[in-house]
């Protein structure tokens, strides 16, 4: 079963990312004719923020700091203050914290993190506080507890919680992600925390796996060949077969609803493919579709979006909402603050691109424009898209807030296909 790793915190290391703000270049002439294109925002205000721990702070939470700075700057939801370029701490004289050096810088919010070790626990806090509201006291306070030493998810739950209490809907960087890349001789399973960390293989190398997804329990099913024989619906580290439901044919491609007991499958006879659905109690069917239907994706209410055709088209609940005549591919859904969308890649020559539609194909936007954007995935909250961007320089993994597209930023240097993101797991405290 996989599970979230639990990290030591000496080990901590924020992996590199580049950032652009600025509006995407023109696009040149496709069939789609002229598409909004989506930049940095244009009038959106983000508000300031700066990461800062208490005066006696420990080594931890140094590394709980940055943990947490890097998390809101991927939210996309703030302004955040870099590393050196606010005060590290958030001080206090005669028992009151002292705001005005923050409120001098022109800081909206000020989040002190910090953490204390109990036998073998961990407790990881955050407090807000708004330096402009002349108030001492901290507007919102949360503990978080992990396991001592290793404290690494507890301080994504810490951030999601901080989130939540800032806009009204926690955060995912408590999840993970997973997607297929070449290794070696062939093409293996790989799974990394929502912020690019500890990016490890999964699975049996030396094989070709393939449309990796988070089943029940957290364990990761994937379709796999051994030494080229036909793909199997597989689970876990040492790949072992599942018996359900029974297919006849190649298992070419999989996806598990929010529950992750309702399943979709994508089964070839070699000549075509269909859309096989197995319900909670062991029911399946097939469902009607035009020829070669693959990629299957929930969404909210067990909602079912794949591609099927020939160019292949984007379908939700069987209805075609992508353009006619362009090769779409990868659809996934996105319960963003614009209300739910379908985020898709559609084709045009050698290039790619993400766009976002609604589920009945109204206001499709284009979302990136670096040449060959594809394979994205949305987070648990609805605020990012992940996807792999094999552009000509920093090809790798990509985040982008939905809203602010334009301030992307590179979480992996690795590319590869079939990407998922996991929801959010409760830790030891059960939030």
């Amino acid at each position: 079963m996989a599970s979230l790793r639990w990290l030591p915190v000496s080990l901590l290391v924020l992996l590199p990312f580049s950032a652009s703000a600025a509006d995407p270049p023109p696009l040149p002439e496709t069939p789609l004719g002229t598409v909004d294109v989506t930049g940095s925002g244009g009038g959106i205000v983000l508000q300031h923020l700066a990461v800062v721990v208490r005066p006696s702070h420990r080594e931890g939470d140094t590394a709980l700091q940055r943990i947490a700075r890097n998390d809101m700057q991927l939210s996309g939801q703030f302004e955040v203050y870099a590393e050196g370029k606010s005060p590290v701490e958030l001080a206090e004289k005669e028992g009151e914290v002292d705001l005005a050096p923050f409120a001098a810088l022109g800081a909206d919010i000020v989040v002190r993190v910090g953490s204390e070790d109990t036998g073998n626990v961990s407790e990881l806090s955050g407090q807000i506080f708004f330096p402009k509201s002349g108030k001492k006291e901290p507007a919102f306070t949360r503990s978080i507890l992990g396991p001592k030493g290793a404290s690494r998810l507890a301080a994504h739950r810490l951030t999601d919680a901080v989130l939540g209490a800032l806009t009204g809907h926690a955060g995912a960087f408590a999840s993970q992600l997973t997607f297929v890349a070449r290794s070696g001789t062939g093409q293996q399973v790989f799974v990394a925390d929502a912020d690019g960390f500890a990016p490890h293989t999964y699975g049996p190398s030396g094989q070709v796996a393939l449309s990796p997804d988070f089943g029940p329990g957290g364990s990761v099913y994937y379709a796999l060949s051994k030494d080229r024989s036909p793909f199997r619906f597989t689970e876990g580290e040492s790949a072992q077969p599942v018996a359900w439901p029974i297919v006849k044919g190649n298992v070419l491609g999989l996806a598990f609803a929010p529950d992750r007991q309702t399943l979709a499958l994508t089964v070839s006879n070699g000549i075509a493919s269909e859309i096989l659905l197995r319900a909670p109690d062991g029911g399946t069917r097939s469902l009607p579709s035009p020829p070669n239907a693959h990629h299957p994706a929930f969404g909210p209410q067990n909602k079912l979006a794949w591609v099927a055709g020939d160019p292949p088209r984007v379908l939700v609940e069987g209805t075609p909402i992508s353009p006619a005549g362009i090769p779409a591919s990868s659809p996934t859904f996105c319960d963003s603050p614009q209300g739910l969308l379908v985020v898709f890649s559609l084709a045009s020559g050698k290039d790619s691109a993400i766009y976002t539609t609604d589920t009945k194909g109204n206001g499709l936007r284009r979302l990136t424009s670096t040449g060959r954007d594809d394979s994205p995935a949305c987070s648990a909250d609805g605020r990012l898209v992940a996807y792999f961007s094999r552009r000509a320089q920093n090809p790798g993994l990509y985040v982008m807030p939905i809203l602010l597209p334009g301030r992307t930023q590179r979480i992996l240097p690795d590319v590869g296909s079939g990407l998922r993101w996991g929801r959010p797991e409760k830790g030891a405290d059960g939030k």
